[in-house]
């Protein structure tokens, strides 16, 4: 058993992985506690999301894709990344409430060329989702639900940064970080 933060920089060596469109509108699925299990990995409980205490990133991809009956993309970062992200954003809390979440992009690639910022969607008074920022890997939205087309933070991202993404709320990100300061036993397989 291991201890994701019993050394220092536990969180740095530990990896947090995203897989893009899964478990969503009944495509793509599968049990994510079933995959958390044969990787020793924690599942926090957002569809696709989980931290690993390590290991090599490819081989991670790999025991993933393998795992799973279709084609994903799996997009990895390391601990100490999440957790820097929220560290930095405590002394600027984000908004989140019953109409405003804060929302956050992993990006699967660097930017050829990334966009100015801020952008909202669609531009004017009736946005839905505010690009604010980028941070590392990380882009952070602002969304709120409006009458009309629904639009998700992620098809917004992906369209103005040009690589692929996948989006998770800012609770999700905390519990991540959570996880890897308190440091659950998670196995190495």
């Amino acid at each position: 058993m291991a201890n994701m933060s019993s050394a220092k920089g536990g969180s740095a060596r530990s990896l947090v992985v995203f897989l893009r469109g899964v478990n969503v509108g009944g495509n793509k699925t599968f049990r994510p506690a079933e995959l958390a299990r044969a990787l020793g990995a924690v599942n926090v409980g957002a569809a696709g999301t989980f931290v690993l205490p390590g290991g090599a990133e490819s081989a991670v991809r790999k025991s993933i894709l393998d795992a799973l009956e279709f084609e994903a993309e799996v997009i990895a970062c390391r601990g100490d990344e999440v957790a820097g992200l929220v560290r930095r954003a405590e002394k600027n809390p984000p908004p989140y409430g019953k109409d405003l979440k804060t929302m956050i992009t992993v990006l699967a690639a660097r930017p050829k060329s990334p966009p100015k910022l801020p952008a909202s969607v669609p531009a004017g008074a009736d946005w839905q989702v505010r690009v604010t920022s980028v941070d590392g890997p990380f882009v952070t939205s602002l969304w709120r639900r409006r009458e009309g087309r629904f639009i998700y933070p992620n098809e917004v991202v992906e369209k103005l940064f040009g690589v692929p993404a996948t989006t998770r709320g800012w609770s999700t990100i905390v519990a991540i970080r959570k996880i890897l300061e308190s440091g659950p036993a998670v196995r190495k397989k």
